[in-house]
């Protein structure tokens, strides 16, 4: 008997071991299982971030057609510009035949004046001539009235003593046309309708 349980007690000792290792183990495996898992969800998270960041580079595309537009704008601009037209120093007169517009061109007395002539109908119609600029000497309103020119204009115009007999910026009345005059300017005489501001 006392054989018989000793044998009975050290099986019962084994039985207790081995339940003991198998909880081990299965706790182990459990805990691997559950790592695994988790590991598995962070490396998804990670994958959608890297998704979400496709989208950002999506939009930069986005921006660089609104540059595009830019561009476009600046180019209407310069058609812009060009539309103000250069300089038109032709001889022209009011009611001449035309066929398109001759802006800013000179006129009046040394041609010290501006006028824009704009082509209507097929014939220039011209604005009055304005001196905005020009020399007060030549087209300032006299304080005293102007001497009469001793000489039809045609005669002034051909004269060469501008500036020798008649001091620079030397101006007469037109013969026979009180609202027209004759002027010494840099060495030349010309002759022409007076300024509009005249009384």
């Amino acid at each position: 008997m006392r054989n018989g349980r000793v044998t009975f007690l050290g099986v019962a000792v084994i039985a207790a071991h081995l339940g003991g290792l198998t909880s081990c183990s299965s706790s182990g495996g459990e805990g691997n299982e559950t790592g695994g898992a988790a590991g598995a969800g962070v490396g998804g998270s990670a994958a959608g971030t890297g998704g979400a960041g496709g989208s950002t580079g999506g939009t930069g595309g986005s921006t660089g057609g609104s540059s595009g537009t830019s561009a476009g704008t600046s180019g209407t601009g310069g058609a812009s510009g060009s539309a103000g037209g250069a300089q038109c120093t032709a001889s022209v007169t009011d009611g001449q035949a035309c066929t398109a517009d001759c802006l800013k061109n000179p006129c009046g007395i040394h041609k010290v004046g501006m006028r824009d002539c704009t082509c209507a109908a097929a014939v220039y119609d011209c604005a009055t001539c304005t001196y905005e600029g020009a020399p007060g000497q030549l087209v300032d309103p006299p304080t005293s009235p102007l001497p009469q020119c001793d000489q039809p204009d045609t005669q002034m115009e051909d004269r060469t003593d501008c500036g020798t007999a008649q001091p620079n910026g030397y101006r007469c009345t037109s013969q026979g046309n009180a609202r027209r005059m004759c002027a010494c300017w840099n060495g030349l005489w010309d002759c022409g309708s007076v300024p509009s501001n005249w009384p």
